[in-house]
This record gives C-alpha cells, structure tokens and sequence, in this order.
C-alpha cells in the first residue's frame, strides 16, 4: 500500500484566455490550456472579414495582412487561426434569445419584440444541423415584468432549441415596462455569460437576439453590460423583421441608450439584420458563415492591467492594395486581465498540450479515475489515485517533503477532436511518519471538471513538475457515475430573477 498523504491545491497555471471558471473542489482554480503554437499569453480575438464585392467571407488572408491597435499603439500576435486549416477556431456557444410575449399602448410585440418568430422558429433547425460538433445552442428569454430564464441550457441537441423557443413565443402576454425590464435584460445576459464560462468554457459566446430592438437602458448599466461582454469575448448580433431600422451608430439620449441590442452588436462586432420576408433561416445561415469564415488572432496586450483595453484592426497596406473590397468588424475592445503567475512555464504548457493531443496512453506516471456527478448541470467531480513511487519529493526544513503536480484535463470528441482543455497545479505534502512507514497507499487527489458538450472521453495527464514524467488516462463519459445527458448541459433549467 502507498503512503497516506496529506494534499493541498497549491495554485492554478497556464494562460489566462478570458474569464476563469469559479473554483473547483479545492481553493485553485482551473484555467484555459493554450496549445504550443501560441508564442506567450494572448487575449483571443475574433475578427469578421467580408468581401463587399462578393457579399461573402473574405478568403486567404494571412497573419501579414493584419494590424492590431491596442489603446492607439501597436500590439503584437502570438497567433492566427481561420477555417482553412491555419490553426483551430474556437466552437461556438450559440445563444437564441428572446422577449416574452408583451401587451401596452402602441407597443406591437411582433415588430417590435419577438413576435415576429412565433411559427417560423422550425425553420431553423435545418440550420442549427450544419453546426460543428463541438458548437453547442442555448436559449433565453427576458420580460418587462423583471423576470427572465435560462430556458435551455447550452447543448448539442439540435432539435431542442426550436422546442424551448416555442414555449416562450407561445407564454400568457405580459404588461410592457420600461425599468423593470431593463433590469430583466441585464441579469439576463449576466447570467448567460455565467453559464457560458462554466459550461462551455472553451467556447466563443454568440448571442443571437430574435427581436426589433425596442429596448433602451442607462448608460452607465449599458456601459457596463457591454464591459462584462468585451470580458467575456461574446458576439452579439439581432435578427428582425425589417419594421425597426437598423441603427448603424445606435441614436441615444443624455439619460438613455436607445437600441441597446444595436449597441452591443456594434461593440463587439457582430451585427444587426432585417428581412422582411421572413426568411429568418437565411439571417441565421450568414451569421454562421461569417462566423465559419472568421480570423482568430492572439493579441499581446501592451500591459496586463485587468481593464477593458481599446481595440482596432487594420489590413495592412500591402492587402488592402490587393482588395479594397474587404471590410473588417472586430470587437471595441478586450479584457487585459493578467496572466497568472507561472505564465512563463511555456515548456509545461506545450508539453501538457501535446500530451492531450496523444491518443497513446504516457505510462512515466501511473494514475488511475474515477468520476460522478452530483448535480445536473454542474461540473463532474473525479478523483485521481496515484503512484506515490513515481513522483519526485523535495525535503522540507521540517523534515516532510512536498512535490509539484500539474492536470491537464479534456474532454475527447467522437472525431478525437480535443475539447475545452484546461489546467490545474497541486502540491502535494507528506509528513515524515508516513513516508518512513512500511505501509503503501495511493496518492490521492480531487478535483471538478465541467464535461463538455460532444466529449464521449475524458482524458487527464498529470505530470510531475521536478522531473517532467507524464502519465495519462481515459474515462468514458459513460462510465461517470450518476452523469446523464443532462448533466452536460442538455436539459431545460429555468432560472427567473
């Protein structure tokens, strides 16, 4: 039997790629796993290149062809991905969200909220098909009377969206108002971008409103709102019916907002589009083509100050000389939020990244899992049994020893696609009595980790900080006590204010 051994989450690692998830079994916390071809920590951003001739993405541009402006001065790039095979792109957290049906003096709810979907939301389970495997779709809803819900959390079932849209559409009508919904709105989308970052924490957050923008909000609310969706590099675009105007630059008052959806689109470069035929179906597919077709560049920021840094993108001259067609949309701005303290261990974080990526099993550090499930909807928590014989202890002054761990966990695709990395450090400390005694037992650690959406295995390596020895394992979704489909997010969980 291995000696007993008393274990302690020392600190997370690895490159702070957005918001951190809330904290796991113990005090640490996991953090998104960067792959060895990003040069250094890097804030992700997503830009939209259209060819205007073509009306269609635009094709074949390079790292070269772009500039990167951070608070005015120049930024550099630690990465370029597109969908031609440079890189991998994000998936993507798609959001169908709506305003529940409504009633008040000379407010028409279909043209002005989201009645206009009411019966025609079928049409877009043909496209929701087409998704990737990893993308994942949920819904939402808000009302004037200060409720709102989580009406489908973020899954892979494509059929389930248009069920939940439905039973929203289809709800009593409720009187309009103004604050009171304003209230609704923003805790609305607050608690999405929660969800997103548990759930889907690998995922860009893509928020697609079905309505015609009739809200409006307080500044310093809409200032703010559109801070926590710079943060959490969401896109926010809006499909209507043509009867509200698209607001390029959104009109506003002193005290007001005005077209607070318009707003966030344009903020973090999404869009707002009208169609008048009701072909909401094909809005849809050119969003997605426009996502499929997007540039992800790792930007450095100029400082890491954990503030909202002002962002533009450029061609450069060489490719605009080449097209003077292509038209750029990109976020105001990102989240400069400071990378962690062993941000600099880049051998750590590509050797872990590598080893995710193998399908042969690393035998350097034997482990053994075993997974359940406590709550639907809520990370899985395992626990790892591990060979204390295979680790490298360092004396402390008290006369224990301690050693340095690191997981990297991922859950594993049917295509062996590598979803939602992340990373954990442990130090493990075993006093002197226990080590000297002639009795062996298993190292043992735990932790939680949110299974994500289109994973059949969960792979985990754990490598030994001193010495640098790997060990990996797989565990079958299947095999996870008490998980269900549910539990990865699949199931209908309102949550009202």
């Amino acid at each position: 039997m291995f000696p007993r051994l008393l274990i302690h989450n020392f600190f997370a690692i690895g490159f702070l790629a957005g918001l951190l998830l809330p904290s796991a079994t113990f005090c640490g916390q996991f953090t998104s796993l960067q792959t060895p071809s990003e040069a250094g920590p890097s804030v992700m951003v997503d830009v939209i290149a259209i060819d205007k001739h073509r009306n269609a993405p635009a094709e074949g541009l390079s790292q070269e062809d772009f500039r990167i402006l951070d608070n005015r001065g120049g930024a550099a790039i630690s990465s370029f991905s597109n969908a031609t095979g440079q890189g991998s792109l994000r998936p993507l957290s798609l959001w169908f969200i709506v305003q529940c049906p409504e009633q008040g003096a000379a407010y028409s709810w279909v043209s002005n909220g989201s009645g206009f979907l009411k019966g025609k939301s079928s049409t877009l389970t043909p496209i929701l098909q087409t998704l990737s495997s990893g993308d994942t779709v949920g819904v939402a809803h808000w009302c004037d009377d200060a409720t709102y819900g989580i009406d489908l959390l973020p899954t892979a079932d494509r059929n389930s969206p248009v069920t939940s849209l439905d039973t929203v559409l289809n709800k009593p009508l409720v009187p309009i108002d103004t604050t009171p919904g304003e209230d609704a709105l923003h805790g609305m989308i607050n608690r999405l971008l929660e969800i997103s970052r548990q759930a889907t924490p690998h995922a860009r957050p893509v928020l697609v409103f079905f309505y015609g923008d009739h809200a409006g909000m307080f500044h310093d609310s809409a200032d703010q709102l559109a801070a926590n969706l710079l943060a959490s590099s969401s896109i926010v675009y809006c499909i209507n019916n043509g009867a509200v105007s698209v607001q390029q630059t959104p009109i506003t008052s002193q005290q007001i907002q005005m077209f607070v959806v318009h707003f966030f689109a344009e903020k973090t470069g999404g869009q707002v589009l009208s169609n008048w035929h009701s072909h909401y179906d094909a809005e849809l597919l050119r969003i997605l083509a426009e996502l499929r077709g997007r540039y992800q560049i790792g930007v450095v920021p100029a400082k890491w100050d954990n503030s909202i840094h002002t962002l533009q993108v450029k061609l450069s001259d060489s490719a605009r000389s080449r097209s003077k067609s292509i038209e750029l949309r990109s976020p105001y701005g990102f989240l400069a939020a400071p990378p962690s303290p062993d941000s600099s261990d880049s051998k750590t974080s590509a050797s872990l990244a590598v080893a995710l990526k193998n399908s042969a099993l690393l035998h350097e550090l034997p482990f053994d899992v075993s997974g359940k499930s406590l709550q639907p909807g809520q990370p899985c928590e395992f626990r790892f049994y591990i060979d204390p014989a295979a680790i490298s202890w360092t004396p402390a002054d008290t006369g224990d020893r301690g050693a340095d761990i690191t997981l990297a966990v991922a859950g594993i695709s049917t295509d062996g696609g590598v979803l939602a990395p992340l990373v954990k450090r442990f130090q493990a400390v075993q006093v002197k009595a226990d080590f000297s005694s002639t009795s062996q037992k298993a190292l043992i650690l735990n932790s939680a980790f949110p299974v994500p959406i289109g994973a059949i295995r969960i792979r985990f390596v754990l490598r030994d900080a001193a010495s640098g020895r790997l060990g990996s394992f797989e565990l079958p979704v299947a095999s996870i006590r008490g998980f269900t489909t549910s539990a990865a997010g699949s199931s209908s969980t309102p949550n009202k204010n």
